[in-house]
């Protein structure tokens, strides 16, 4: 007989006798749709990624075949999308383990039955981002500031303190003499005491990590000693600032002096002298905010270098 969809048919099977038989019904025509075996949807390898808050896209989980997809988040199905393409709205550090089945279509006759499925699972570990500080006593330092320390001795110490709102972060401490390229001194943990022996420009690095997040801000410490050399408010002047790498730098008074520039990681981009009142440069350096440091005949100072398209 030939069934249509709604048909039902009901068979009844009546014996007497007490040994076993077997009956059987054969249906033709009937075909499942199935998904292939090769093309399964893959949303890659566990990933963790490093943000606060806001949106992370997972990648296509694109099968051929598939009618519609499901996901699945921390066991909670997302009824508003049955697409390939999933994008998490991360609200707060954790673990998402995120699930999509990727559903052949129904049958054209039987579209009540099961239909076929196949699935894959990622985990995403999403870090808080340290958003640390560096504090002087209740002064709170942003990445990039100057620091002023003097001393009428020959050796001057201090403590640094890492703040931040974010629970759970480790910190690193680096401090750099001026021009050097690898540190003077290194410590571990949320305050840091050093002793500074040198005039000029240190650098100081607070690296602060959470998870997958490092975050890492500058504090630039101008050390003078009155026994020696003494800094001025005012001892030279940059013109113009910002501007394009071509500037010039003046002094308040003719002499020998040093001239050093570090960007925001403590870097040093230039060293060099001048002689006389006036020095003009002409560098190429990538947009952003630098610190000139200049020293000389008694006098040390700094100041922030903008450096535009």
């Amino acid at each position: 007989m030939a069934l249509r969809a709604g048909d039902q048919i009901f068979i009844v099977i009546e014996g007497y006798l007490t040994s076993e038989g077997r009956f059987g019904i054969e249906l033709t025509g009937f075909a499942h749709p199935t998904l292939p075996a090769s093309g399964a949807p893959s949303l890659g390898n566990d990933t963790t990624i490093c943000i606060t808050a806001g949106t992370f896209s997972l990648p296509s989980a694109t099968t051929p075949g598939a009618a519609s997809y499901e996901w699945i988040i921390n066991g909670t199905v997302d009824p508003s999308n049955t697409t390939p393409n999933y994008t998490l709205n991360l609200t707060s550090a954790g673990t998402y383990e995120v699930v999509v089945r990727a559903i052949a279509p129904p049958h054209p006759n039987w579209p009540t039955l099961c239909t076929s499925s196949r699935s894959d699972t990622v985990v995403v570990t999403v870090s808080p981002e340290p958003q640390a500080d560096i504090q002087v006593g209740s002064t709170v330092y942003t990445n990039g500031d100057t620091y002023n320390l003097s001393s009428s001795g020959s050796s001057v110490q201090e403590t640094f303190t890492a703040g931040s709102s974010t629970a759970g972060n480790t910190y690193a401490w680096e401090v750099y003499n001026p021009g050097s390229t690898t540190p003077d001194a290194t410590a571990n943990g949320g305050s840091f005491t050093h002793t500074f022996s040198n005039t000029g420009l240190h650098t100081l690095v607070l690296i602060s990590t959470n998870g997958a997040c490092e975050e890492r801000d500058t504090l630039y410490i101008n050390v003078s000693f009155t026994t020696g050399i003494r800094a001025e408010k005012g001892s030279f002047s940059v013109f113009p600032n910002p501007s394009n790498g071509n500037f010039t730098i003046e002094a308040s008074r003719a002499g020998t002096y040093e001239i050093r520039i570090f960007d925001l990681t403590g870097r040093l981009v230039y060293g060099g002298s001048m002689e006389g009142k006036r020095q003009d440069l002409r560098l190429s350096l990538p947009t952003g905010t630098y610190q000139l440091f200049l020293s000389g005949e008694g006098t040390s100072g700094s100041l922030h270098l903008l450096i535009t398209e």
